[in-house]
């Protein structure tokens, strides 16, 4: 299916494997402009120098942390330096690392470390991005 996405500005975050990965690699062919992040830097630069060979040289990479808000607002940062802001923002997470796990099993730390990584991220990467957005009537 084409959507005509050609030259727009696609960040997906958690994205050096997996669905994400998926997701970015499916950006890229239609011709966007793709930043890939996840916790691991040495493995985003890994991918992204994969994806440039095999698919697409606009890509590139930032390394964020989905559950401090510190590594998101550096990563915000880059993404606006990058490319002046993006116009599309898929947020992708990988699990806690204690899942699976019971209810009764979870600690409270893991709950935070949930909240964190699955509702304040989100909330966080969209306040960031959406004026921008807003002003660019795309987003």
């Amino acid at each position: 299916m084409k959507l005509d996405l050609s030259g727009k500005r696609v960040l997906v975050t958690a994205s050096s494997s997996g669905i994400g990965k998926g997701v970015a690699m499916a950006f890229l062919k239609e011709g966007c402009k793709v930043i890939i992040s996840a916790r691991n830097k040495d493995k985003v630069n890994e991918v992204v120098k994969k994806l440039r060979e095999s698919i697409s040289p606009s890509v590139w990479g930032l390394e964020m942390d989905l559950s401090d808000q510190g590594s998101l607002a550096k990563a915000v940062d880059g993404a606006y330096e990058l490319m002046g802001g993006i116009d599309i923002l898929v947020i992708n997470s990988g699990n806690p690392p204690t899942e699976p796990s019971f209810f009764n099993e979870t600690e409270m730390n893991d709950w935070r470390y949930s909240v964190e990584m699955f509702l304040f991220a989100p909330i966080f990467l969209v306040k960031k991005f959406i004026p921008k957005m807003r002003e660019n009537h795309y987003g």
